[in-house]
């Protein structure tokens, strides 16, 4: 059985999302590897443009769609045909815009502190390319459980809090 369509037409296709968690999660490792600060810059990149113009302007997802058409067909599929899965990879609107905020204030300070404290951005790459890295495979999304967090606190605030769908 294939998953549902979004109702949503704003959202990115699910082999998009998909890919560009690999993206970020081979940026990462690339950083680790290589313990240079160029490849989470890319990320830094992907995550602003991704927060300005939403995620169909992300590098990543821009790739995945020219990736696409060169194949002739999307080239990354979700992982599992489920309905709860294909949620994790058809990201709502509210929730890429968090997520594109936190890994723009993440990267940011990984750039900023990288002469100071190499330490904990080679430290926090390898966590980074394992979150993403899984993200990408199974569906299991940290910056979902950080969302879902985030709404909670401001609905216990007395705020009302952006809807999932």
């Amino acid at each position: 059985m294939s998953a549902p369509t979004p109702t949503n037409q704003r959202r990115c296709d699910s082999g998009a999302i998909r890919f560009q968690r690999l993206a970020i999660a081979a940026s990462a490792f690339a950083a680790l590897l290589f313990q240079r600060i160029e490849p989470i810059g890319l990320i830094l990149l992907n995550s602003v443009m991704g927060l300005l113009f939403s995620a169909r302007g992300a590098p990543f997802i821009l790739a995945h769609g020219v990736l696409s058409k060169l194949a002739g067909r999307s080239i990354l599929h979700p992982g599992v045909e489920r309905r709860s899965a294909y949620v994790l990879f058809a990201q709502t609107p509210a929730l890429d815009r968090f997520i594109y905020a936190l890994f723009s204030g993440v990267t940011a300070t990984l750039v900023l502190v990288a002469p100071h404290v190499p330490t904990l951005v080679w430290t926090f790459s390898g966590f980074m390319t394992l979150m993403m890295a899984l993200s990408g495979t199974v569906g299991f999304c940290m910056g979902a459980v950080f969302f879902a967090a985030f709404l909670g606190i401001v609905r216990k605030l007395g705020f009302q809090a952006a809807k999932w769908t």
